[in-house]
């Protein structure tokens, strides 16, 4: 998984599931879930899970709560490639960013890393998924009976 399940844990036990708590389902972590979309990022199986959950619950009759927590716009700053490319053209800020926040790059490896273009892809990619739970609610009827708080 890309994007907030990259913990010491993860980095120093491979394969150790037990170290991915950033999706529960119910009362502990939704690992199945996990390990069947291995390799995507994990804000859109956050997404998808928000989805289906607002199509599931318009179709019973009962009020509902859901709490949707973005990693977006948080560190590491990382997005799939398809998500950047848009951004690519903004100026690099690398070595400002990098003293800033030394551990901002996820791979820190030396390697260019485009801070500004990558934090620019994270915030339209969190507008993008807002946009589409919102659409989910409006396609269910659900909308103009929602409460809709966004903090950050």
């Amino acid at each position: 998984l890309q994007s907030g399940c990259k913990t010491t844990c993860e980095t120093e036990n491979p394969g150790n599931h037990s170290c991915i708590k950033d999706l529960w389902e119910g009362a502990g972590p939704a690992v199945e879930v996990e390990e069947s979309r291995a390799g995507d990022f994990v804000e859109d199986i956050f997404l998808d899970r928000a989805l289906e959950i607002l199509q599931n619950e318009s179709e019973t009759s009962s009020p509902f709560l859901m709490f949707y927590s973005s990693h977006i716009a948080h560190c590491p700053l990382q997005v799939p490639q398809e998500n950047l490319e848009p951004f690519l053209t903004l100026e690099d800020d690398e070595s400002l960013c990098s003293a800033q926040t030394p551990y901002i790059n996820p791979v820190n490896d030396g390697s260019s890393f485009q801070c500004r273009a990558t934090y620019s892809s994270m915030v339209n990619t969190l507008d993008t998924n807002v946009g589409k739970l919102i659409e989910q609610l409006k396609s269910t009827g659900e909308y103009d009976n929602t409460l809709i708080m966004f903090t950050s």
